[in-house]
């Protein structure tokens, strides 16, 4: 359906009008780099961009292409690659990969070079914008990749339009062609008589990209069908899912999320059972990456576990730092006991950050210690002395993860339940800023 709406809403419009909207959506700074290798995609990408900037065309546009020497024939194919190049009147340029190649992991150390020489070019000769040729099959293919892999929620945003080149930040890579097919554009060329070169690794099983692309009813061996992986529907959730996400779910954090001071917390069963699955999901990532202090890893099959669970108001314990609910109508999201950062000690004087989350810090004096999760035993040790205000607030299982100092194995001191013994007094606990408040205040950065 999303593939019948696209063409029917570029009905009339041609393929180069359409690549012309594509490409100056981006905004590319002139002169730019388009990256060709010589397959269909590619070609494809430098006859459009060539006619669209016509007589502009020596000094819009630079291309260039890198052997990466791993077979027979490369230096060959990456000559016919620049003799196309200069046939439309543009400079063009080889890159080659040098030194030794691993023996395993062909394709992702190519790839690192690949983006490595390219990037470092366009610093050199001051080109702010490199152009590649990805489609709307390669976004398929890596979203096919990523949830093979069980990737997490973040394995919805597959390719952006526009992001920072691998390894050199300060050039944009900018990808046009993302709402267009390899079939269409193979089309095209067959139509104006161009031929291309066939990548011989897409025929190989052994190689991940070629094989997710196998597995979503492409056919295997000739031409490929216009249709390819979008007629199943994957590509156009990974391209939906980063934009709403970016608008929902940060304001979704900003608005409802709380993160309190002793380290926990707390999002309103409301927000996660009125916002889209995707936005949800993302929340609880981050929420999960806030009470933990680590960046958001859970994998996407158990954010769909959980956020299914606790729209339903199902309390369960899960492992790895997953949220303890609470019945009714707020979620306490807190940090478990397993995987919390062990005692360290702190001497007189000294100030660290403990578990990731937590700003610790000892007074000058004579005093000194250990610090690490105040556990069961410590708080039943110390339970007779606490005012029942104090612990009333916080869930029990952030108790258990609060940072205490020890001498000896007795507590001296847990700031936030303000409790303190001599040789305590002078021991501090703040939740560090790297999961204050204000860090969640404004959507996600663009992936």
């Amino acid at each position: 359906m999303a593939r019948a709406r696209g063409r029917a809403r570029d009905a009339g419009v041609s393929l180069a009008q359409r690549f012309a909207r594509a490409l100056e959506g981006l905004a590319p700074r002139l002169p730019f780099a388009v990256a060709v290798s010589g397959g269909s995609d590619s070609l494809a990408l430098l006859h459009l961009a060539s006619a669209l900037l016509g007589t502009d065309r020596r000094r819009g546009l630079v291309v260039l292409t890198v052997d990466h020497g791993l077979r027979a024939g490369s230096r060959e194919e990456a000559g016919a690659v620049l003799d196309a190049a200069r046939a439309l009147g543009h400079g063009a340029h080889r890159l080659d990969w040098e030194g030794g190649k691993p023996a395993t992991g062909i394709q992702a150390a190519a790839r690192a070079a690949r983006y490595r020489l390219l990037g470092a070019w366009c610093l050199a000769h001051g080109v702010g914008d490199l152009v590649v040729a990805h489609t709307e099959d390669d976004a398929a293919e890596t979203f096919l990749m990523r949830l093979a892999r069980g990737g997490g929620i973040d394995a919805l945003a597959g390719m952006a339009p526009a992001a920072p080149v691998p390894g050199a930040a300060q050039v944009r890579l900018l990808r046009p062609l993302l709402g267009f097919s390899r079939g269409e554009l193979r089309a095209d060329l067959a139509a104006r008589g161009i031929a291309w070169r066939e990548d011989p690794s897409n025929a190989d099983p052994r190689f991940e990209r070629r094989a997710a692309a196998r597995t979503d009813g492409a056919p295997r061996g000739g031409r490929p069908h216009a249709g390819g992986p979008r007629a199943h529907g994957a590509p156009a959730r990974p391209r939906r899912a980063p934009r709403s996400a970016r608008r929902g779910d940060g304001h979704l954090l900003a608005a409802a999320l709380k993160l309190a001071p002793e380290g926990f917390a707390t999002l309103p069963r409301a927000a996660l059972a009125g916002a889209p699955d995707e936005i949800a999901m993302r929340a609880l990532a981050r929420a999960l990456a806030a009470v933990s202090g680590t960046p958001p890893r859970a994998r996407l099959a158990a954010l769909e576990r959980l956020a299914g669970r606790l729209r339903h108001g199902e309390p369960r314990r899960d492992a790895r730092r997953l949220p303890h609910p609470a019945r009714g109508p707020l979620v306490h999201i807190c940090r478990e006991l397993r995987g919390i950062e062990g005692a360290a000690a702190l001497r007189a004087g000294e100030a660290r950050l403990w578990d990731r989350r937590f700003r610790v810090a000892l007074a000058p004096g004579p005093a000194e210690g250990e610090v690490g999760a105040l556990g069961a035993a410590g708080l039943a040790a110390i339970r007779p002395a606490l005012a029942p205000e104090r612990l009333a607030p916080i869930p029990a299982p952030a108790r258990l993860a609060l940072p205490a100092l020890r001498s000896g194995g007795e507590v001296l001191a847990v700031p936030h339940l303000a409790f303190a013994r001599d040789g305590g007094r002078g021991f501090s606990a703040e939740l560090a800023n790297i999961t204050a408040p204000a860090t969640m205040s404004s959507p996600m950065d663009a992936l």
